[in-house]
């Protein structure tokens, strides 16, 4: 499932949730991906372009399974930051 939201929290102890909404940029990341696997098509997989489109397109379908994905960090000073998709 595509993440749909970024929450990011930063802070000492209450930490304030900061929602970003990602769904705003799937109309450009899904035909982003559809137009990088048709360029794909048309290059030789060893060149240096081919290659690149292969990296990108990877690159956004790893974003696309980044859902439920939290990670949290604290130092040693207490102080917080997390990000999480949802």
């Amino acid at each position: 499932m595509p993440p749909f939201f970024l929450l990011l929290g930063i802070g000492k102890q209450a930490r304030f949730p900061i929602p970003l909404p990602i769904i705003l940029l799937w109309p450009f990341i899904i035909p982003g991906w559809v137009l990088l696997s048709l360029i794909g098509l048309f290059l030789p997989p060893g060149s240096q372009a081919g290659r690149s489109i292969r990296f990108a397109r990877t690159g956004l379908t790893l974003f696309m399974r980044l859902s439920g994905l939290k990670v949290d960090v604290a130092t040693a000073d207490g102080t917080a930051f997390y990000f999480w998709f949802i």
